[in-house]
């Protein structure tokens, strides 16, 4: 059994039932799930053949396994725990299997193998076994750059940092001033292979060099000015958006959050990549990519064919960006889902330590952290050769770029439209070229963690909280004289299972009730119901 299987063995076993294939193939169409006639029924015999003595919920999660339906999962337990707003299911009555359905008012119709409905009463349907399936749906996947606007963590985000609109100007007008200084070390070079080395022109030197100098401490100072203005946006978002955050997560409704402490704190602190990418990575990628053009048409201004040699670069690398990305969606999405698992698993193991020592179960456990530990390392191994591949193809396509534009460089300087110098000048102006394009590169594939990222926040931020945005609470003048529930019936979401159907109750103001029953009768379910 695969860990996409589920069974609750908290029922009626009926060992030996064998499955209804025809009626669990018109079962699964009803759920959107389309199988192929042949191989279900293949399977189905198979797994009576293996499973003879099985229940019929650990038959069925074979054959999930056998036709690798890795999104639904197998699940039996009587009628009278059965939610009907689940409906519809497979239910065994006189032993024989039947598709039950929701009928009008409080009847459901049954239909058998040989495709005769029936209309009968919920009620006389006793405590017959039911099986049904439940389709899991998948994690959810990243985020586009045309959906950020779609997306509640990105809006979160961007609207912080895009409070106050100077922090960009200043940083833009610092990256710009850069990329423009460098062009000095190339004119600097060019200037001294073709002027002071033939002449020794130690005046000209010096004066290039008192140029340099003051071009330097520029240089130096609006990149620090520049880092400082990041930081500090950060810092103020990183404190801004985490208190947002965490309100969001305090007034969550109980019964929506997810049923694991540490899937849930996983998911909130995925928060750090998405600030940090958004903050810093993309505002200087996008302001630098621009200068990689520039560079080269300068390159054409000065070396002529030699800018052809950097120009194909660029395609080049943006198919090798899109073609890492595209590799690494899966891999990182199944990484992040099963780091969650292993961060839930170890808050959940802390907290029930306990319950593990006292049922002797530590071992399944640590099994199962094996288990998700090493899933959670082939991913990443998988994930970093990717990355590893993308930044030694984008060095590799840098280095032969740079010797093609020597060669190409050379027969210029053969024909006599290129000095010495205007060869060098290319080469650092090419480096300028190489340094945004495998940025870029590896802001791709960087994009990719962090979409997964914001797709995990905003499930945390699509979470229903007690009140909404625009409520407000009400005080009354005197306290209740009693409290009632009148027809109540409540499960977990997504889960079949009723965990209570109160017909009638009523505590009077002042009345000690005490409330008896033996573990998993719905005790604590009905005192948090009654708290809202």
């Amino acid at each position: 059994m695969n860990d996409h299987a589920m069974v609750n063995d908290s029922s009626p076993q009926l060992a030996g039932a064998e499955l209804p294939a025809e009626l669990l193939i018109r079962f699964f169409e009803k759920q959107g799930v389309a199988v192929a006639r042949g191989e279900f029924v293949a399977a189905c015999e198979s797994a009576e053949l293996a499973m003879a003595d099985e229940p019929p919920a650990r038959k069925l999660t074979r054959v999930l396994n056998e036709l690798q339906l890795t999104n639904v999962q197998a699940a039996q337990f009587r009628w009278s725990r059965f939610d009907r707003r689940h409906l519809p299911a497979l239910i065994s009555r006189n032993d024989e299997w039947l598709l039950v359905e929701a009928g009008e008012n409080d009847q459901v119709s049954l239909l058998n193998s040989a495709g005769e409905i029936e209309n009968v009463a919920a009620d006389e349907l006793d405590d017959g076994l039911v099986l049904w399936i439940k389709v899991v749906s998948q994690a959810r996947g990243g985020v586009s750059f045309l959906s950020l606007a779609n997306n509640k963590a990105s809006r979160l985000v961007l609207s912080e940092m895009f409070k106050s609109r100077r922090w960009l100007l200043d940083v833009v007008m610092a990256t710009v001033m850069v990329n423009l200084l460098a062009v000095s070390t190339s004119l600097f070079a060019m200037q001294v292979y073709d002027r002071v080395v033939p002449t020794l022109s130690y005046a000209t030197l010096w004066t290039l060099v008192a140029g340099m100098a003051i071009v330097i401490s520029l240089d130096w100072f609006l990149k620090s000015t520049r880092a400082r203005i990041v930081d500090s946006l950060s810092a103020d978002v990183d404190k801004a958006v985490s208190a947002k955050v965490f309100n969001h997560l305090i007034n969550l409704r109980l019964d929506t959050r997810p049923r694991s402490l540490g899937t849930l704190s996983a998911q909130v602190n995925g928060l750090d990549a998405v600030r940090q990418f958004f903050s810093s990575a993309v505002v200087f990628s996008i302001v630098d990519m621009p200068f990689a053009l520039l560079f080269i048409a300068l390159i054409f201004v000065i070396g002529g064919k030699v800018g052809v040699v950097y120009l194909l670069l660029l395609p080049l690398a943006a198919l090798l960006g899109w073609v890492t990305q595209a590799r690494l969606r899966r891999l990182l999405r199944e990484q992040l889902q099963r780091s969650n698992e292993r961060d839930g698993l170890l808050v959940d193991s802390i907290r029930g330590m306990e319950s593990l020592r006292a049922s002797n179960a530590g071992w399944r456990a640590s099994a199962q952290w094996s288990e998700i530990t090493n899933s959670v390392a082939m991913y990443s191994l998988k994930s970093k050769a990717i990355s590893s591949f993308a930044t030694v193809t984008t060095g590799s396509l840098s280095m032969a770029a740079y010797v093609g534009a020597l060669v190409v460089g050379v027969s210029q300087i053969a024909d006599g439209n290129l000095t010495m110098g205007g060869l060098i000048a290319c080469s650092i102006l090419g480096g300028r070229v190489i340094g945004p394009i495998a940025q870029a590169v590896q802001q791709l594939a960087q994009w990719q963690r962090v979409s997964q990222s914001l797709g995990m926040v905003s499930a945390v931020l699509d979470l229903t909280t007690e009140r909404g945005a625009d409520q407000e609470l009400l005080l009354t003048d005197s306290s209740p004289e009693s409290i009632q529930l009148d027809r109540v019936r409540f499960s977990y979401p997504e889960s079949p299972i009723l965990q209570a159907n109160i017909a009638y109750l009523e505590f009077s103001a002042g009345a000690r009730v005490a409330i008896l029953g033996g573990v998993g009768s719905g005790k604590s379910t009905l005192l948090r119901l009654l708290a809202g």
